[in-house]
């Protein structure tokens, strides 16, 4: 699938996952259609897109990133270019107006789960509070604040080196710098001029807000790529960045473990391995291309092959046959079996789910992938409804979440946005005028114009790239390969693109078994974040929800607190329940459930 093919069914799905915006649908193929053929009416009336073109003045800016001890910090660099006084949000605490929620107004949402359906369990809409959300087919959401800054921006992805520096050359113009270091880290809003010629120095201190380490949490990426992805390795994907630049730019994001899974080969093993220390585990890992979906060998140091049966050899026993040779010799070699993204558009990476019955035999399933927003209608709002209707089924295979990043500058599709923002504009504006006979393709367009599109765009800026989305997984000892995969098979984590959400019952944690007792009365819930927070969601066995605003206890610089104790919850057949919370899709964090037994 190209880029351009996964940037219009990103932006449909989200449109057909929506509640707030009703109207027929449309394929892929048939929206590329009526966009080329409105470009081309678009050049025959002399209004053709053009690139924006860059300032010819340059200057220079060095960061300096440094901890409290003022020793150097690799980080991630986000930098926009803003107009003179155009409004930016930094998440610091002197520019937050926290809202302050009564925890005992708990207005629970109960399901029935009688009328159980598995799609029941998937938000509305995880992009926009519905209660705010204007649903005219014609509202423009781009004067609203999707990202770090007003409007339309283009976002330049930069890490600082091992030292905290980072040299970067930039247009002559006002900037705001967003310095981050994943869930752990406060996030520092910067706002600086750039002159032509001229030179700038910046330095900041990072502070950390929680120190998940010291309680047994670590963060990684399962699912990364690298130029030995490419075709020059025998691959079909651009990928340009080398083993060493994934390292520092999961470093920059606060990962203390990677997995680096390349297709059809095993070349980066060698390479991968020599980043080990004591702050780092580098995991070996592989993306295997089946018949049917892609297939995760993490910690296995063979090259596992699939070997799809051919001619009369292509059946549906051979092929289930393959499935399990191949997760037996993962096994074997020592790995963990993952089925990756088991709900994406092209049935070569997707899941077949006629092959339904036989997901039990992989250990872990990738339920968020960070090709795309976890929402209903999108892929991963698919894979999370399969997810949670095996549960439903007594079937437990632990979630994970993975990047699945190609590139680390996350800039894939800054230029598709400007394209298909101009296009619309042109219909918008009236410049041109649609036949009759296509009012309908034109209504798509602008559906998705004014509300796919800012979701996307806040998406991108926030979450694509290295560890957009990641793990956090509780390890009792030594945080080695063997220990991670063993803790990722029990379920012992919770996935995100942000807050840190961790369950504890009697001192038990996701992935353990809970003897309903009265001890079980409490829930603690670590509930903390960068970026401030809205709802809580409580699942249960019989398609149940539970649905809370969040609290806020106490606010420090760049931290927002909102743990806390749930008491008023059925324990009467009670099997297992796990935990979502969100401010909205670029927001939110989802752990693996706590079983119960009496």
């Amino acid at each position: 699938m190209s880029k351009w093919t996964k940037f219009l069914s990103i932006a449909i799905d989200i449109l057909s996952g929506s509640e707030a915006v009703k109207g027929e649908g449309m394929a892929i193929e048939d929206l590329s259609k009526f966009l080329l053929w409105l470009e081309e009416l678009c050049n025959h009336h002399d209004l053709h897109y053009q690139k924006k073109i860059l300032a010819a003045d340059y200057g220079k800016v060095y960061f300096q990133v440094q901890d409290e001890d003022k020793i150097g910090v690799n980080s991630q660099v986000k930098l926009y270019q803003v107009k003179a006084g155009e409004a930016v949000t930094d998440y610091q605490s002197e520019n937050f107006n926290a809202e302050n929620y009564n925890a005992e107004n708990y207005n629970a949402e109960n399901y029935n789960a009688e009328n159980y359906e598995a799609e029941k369990y998937v938000a509305d809409y995880y992009g926009t509070d519905k209660s705010d959300t204007d649903k005219s087919d014609t509202v423009n959401h781009n004067a609203m604040n999707y990202g770090t800054v007003t409007g339309r921006k283009r976002m330049l992805r930069r890490i600082t080196d091992r030292n905290g520096s980072l040299e970067v050359t930039l247009p002559a113009g006002n900037y705001y710098a967003e310095i981050s270091k994943g869930s752990e880290y406060e996030i520092i809003g910067k706002t600086f001029k750039v002159l032509p010629g001229k030179s700038l120095e910046l330095s900041e201190k990072l502070k950390p807000i929680i120190k998940l380490k010291e309680k047994g949490w670590y963060c990684g990426d399962l699912h990364h790529h690298s130029i030995f992805s490419s075709p020059v390795y025998g691959g079909d994907d651009p990928v340009v960045e080398t083993p060493e630049e994934v390292y520092l730019s999961m470093l920059a994001m606060g990962s203390s473990f990677g997995a680096l899974s390349d297709h059809h080969n095993i070349l980066n093993h060698k390479i991968w391995k020599r980043f080990q220390s004591e702050r780092f585990l580098p995991v070996i890992s592989k993306e295997i291309s089946t018949s049917n979906g892609h297939v995760m060998a993490m910690g296995a140091e063979e090259d596992v092959i699939y070997q799809i049966p051919a001619g009369k050899d292509r059946t549906d026993k051979n092929l289930r046959k393959e499935f399990i040779r191949v997760v037996d010799q993962i096994r074997l070699a020592g790995g963990l079996p993952q089925i990756n993204h088991p709900r994406e558009h092209s049935s070569s990476i997707s899941w077949n789910e006629n092959y339904n019955d036989i997901l039990p035999i992989f250990d872990t399933m990738e339920v968020w992938n960070g090709s795309n927003p976890m929402m209903p209608g999108t892929t991963n709002g698919k894979a999370f409804t399969l997810w949670l209707s095996l549960l439903e089924q007594g079937i437990f295979i632990p979630a994970t979440a993975g990047s699945d990043t190609h590139n680390i500058l996350a800039d894939d599709y800054q230029e598709y946005f400007e394209k298909f923002h101009h296009l619309a504009e042109t219909v918008q504006s009236g410049q041109i005028t649609i036949p009759k006979e296509l009012e309908s393709e034109e209504l798509f367009l602008l559906r998705i114009n004014n509300y796919s599109l800012p979701i996307m765009e806040k998406w991108a800026n926030t979450n694509l790239s290295t560890v957009g989305v990641r793990n956090y997984v509780y390890v009792e000892e030594k945080l080695t390969q063997e220990n991670l995969l063993t803790a990722l098979r029990a379920g012992h984590s919770f996935i995100t693109n942000g807050p840190i959400l961790i369950p504890e019952i009697a001192g038990k944690f996701p992935g353990d078994i809970v003897k309903i007792d009265s001890t079980t009365k409490e829930i603690n819930l670590t509930i903390i974040g960068n970026r401030p927070l809205k709802t809580l969601y409580l699942y249960t066995n019989g398609g149940r929800k539970k649905r809370s605003p969040l609290k806020l206890n106490a606010l420090e610089r760049g931290k927002y607190d909102y743990s806390t104790i749930l008491t008023d919850f059925e324990t009467k057949n009670l099997k297992w329940m796990f935990f979502q919370v969100d401010e909205d899709c670029t927001n939110m964090a989802i752990t693996n459930p706590i079983f119960f037994e009496i």
